[in-house]
């Protein structure tokens, strides 16, 4: 044999195998050479075809190569590589030199289609996780094959390691063989979301069955972006809680977002004072405004007048932010 091994698609009709010779003392006379299939994964007359006459290489006067053609079956069913193999028949009109047989391989060209059945578009930080559903879409003959499948995850707003549970930026998984008469099957899979306390803005990641042509058909919907959605509401503090300030002297309130982030939305709350034993028309100027917390600050101060040495309490209207 000229090679040792060939490799065909299902659906390219027929193979064809090279027998080569080499001259003996010169002459190359015409001579027919036998070459007989043995079965393996592949079957003859359900996967390549043999009508029930020898196979022949013939080869004429002087040619130094000669083929044979076999005939492929192309069914409609997904199937494994399958193999067979090709060996020249023992005859006393020629020797048989050092590669006596070749191994073909058939690969199948009915592949399964893979979707994303679902989309979880959005999940709340609280939730267990965002569940994915993965759709098999089977050949018209059905398959004999598990399918393994390796995700795609990347990061967007959202991080892996903080944002969700996912390390691995490759998540695999197999779909099993199916079973005779089915035409599809799916998969789920969930990527477990990570709580926090911090008041964030909606962040994502995306999700996406990678393209590969020889193992499957991408189908309808083959990438997800799933919005993890905050439900955390802002928290704020006096810094310090309880100030003093000398008569007449005045001075500087702040109040802290206790679980700012770096991403933190902008959130107004507004402020305003209540007498204590100290009164606003004499003894403080009362303060009635509003202060905008944004990305770039998680504390922001006002200012206090102070007109006698009492006592006044200033405290923030949340229900009213804005």
């Amino acid at each position: 044999m000229k090679v040792s091994a060939v490799s065909v698609n299902e659906d390219a009709g027929s193979v064809i195998i090279t027998v080569k010779r080499d001259p003996v003392d010169g002459i190359m006379p015409a001579v027919t050479v036998l070459v007989q299939t043995t079965d393996k994964e592949a079957v003859a007359g359900s996967d390549f075809v043999v009508d029930g006459t020898p196979l022949t290489a013939v080869f004429a006067q002087g040619e130094t190569e000669a083929t044979v053609n076999i005939s492929i079956t192309d069914d409609d069913r997904e199937e494994i590589a399958e193999t067979f193999d090709v060996e020249i028949k023992t005859d006393a009109a020629y020797t048989i030199g050092s590669t006596p047989n070749t191994t073909v391989t058939i690969n199948s060209d009915d592949l399964s289609t893979v979707s994303i059945k679902n989309e979880p578009n959005a999940v709340l930080e609280s939730d267990a996780g965002a569940r994915f559903v993965f759709l098999r879409e089977l050949p018209a003959g059905g398959s004999d094959t598990a399918l393994d499948l390796t995700l795609t995850i990347t990061d967007g707003t959202a991080v892996a390691g903080d944002d969700y549970m996912q390390a691995d930026p490759g998540v695999s998984f197999t779909f099993p063989i199916p079973s005779v008469g089915d035409t599809y099957s799916q998969m789920e899979f969930e990527i477990p979301m990570m709580f926090d306390d911090l008041y964030e803005p909606e962040e994502t990641f995306t999700v996406a069955v990678p393209n590969q042509p020889t193992k499957y058909k991408l189908g309808w919907s083959n990438s997800a972006i799933v919005t993890i959605t905050d439900d955390d509401e802002p928290m704020f503090k006096f810094s310090p809680a309880t100030l003093t300030l000398n008569e007449g002297a005045g001075g500087t309130g702040s109040i802290v977002m206790v679980n700012h982030a770096d991403n933190s939305p902008d959130y107004t709350v507004d402020i305003l004072t209540k007498d204590g034993t100290a009164l606003s028309a004499s003894d403080y100027t009362s303060i009635t405004s509003s202060i905008t917390f944004t990305s770039a600050s998680d504390t922001m101060t006002f200012p206090i007048s102070t007109g006698a040495d009492q006592v006044c309490m200033i405290y923030t209207d949340f229900v009213h932010a804005r």
